[in-house]
């Protein structure tokens, strides 16, 4: 999907993957980008919105971005998309997830921090996936 007018295409075809789950982690460029925090949610909103209206039976998670940019605006955006009646999304707050050796810079996982969200997310998933 395209975002904020930058790269992507919407020439995806949706139908040839339907997923059981899927995964959002989106912020952490944003932030050094200028985006406000009232832009960030309203356009997480939609976003999570698109993303329903393609695969409507999948189990929605929205991560806070390993260093917590914009948490707050994620979780309003899960929240509204609650409010309008999708109990199928959900936050997901990984606080502490991150060793302090986890990012290659000062914001991206490098592979022992891969490893560590793996590590946590792994049962999430696990959790609410069909057998």
């Amino acid at each position: 999907m395209s975002s904020g007018g930058q790269a992507g295409s919407d020439a995806w075809d949706f139908s040839r993957y339907t997923p059981d789950s899927v995964v959002i982690n989106l912020g952490t460029n944003d932030k050094s980008h200028g985006v406000s925090g009232a832009d960030f949610q309203a356009k997480y909103t939609t976003f999570l919105a698109r993303i329903r209206a393609k695969f409507p039976y999948a189990k929605l998670y929205a991560l806070r971005t390993f260093i917590g940019r914009y948490a707050a605006e994620t979780q309003a955006a899960v929240r509204a998309r609650n409010a309008a009646g999708d109990a199928n999304v959900a936050y997901v707050d990984t606080t502490g997830w991150l060793p302090a050796d986890g990012l290659s810079d000062s914001v991206h996982p490098n592979d022992k921090g891969h490893q560590a969200i793996t590590d946590r997310l792994a049962p999430i998933l696990s959790a609410s996936t069909p057998r």
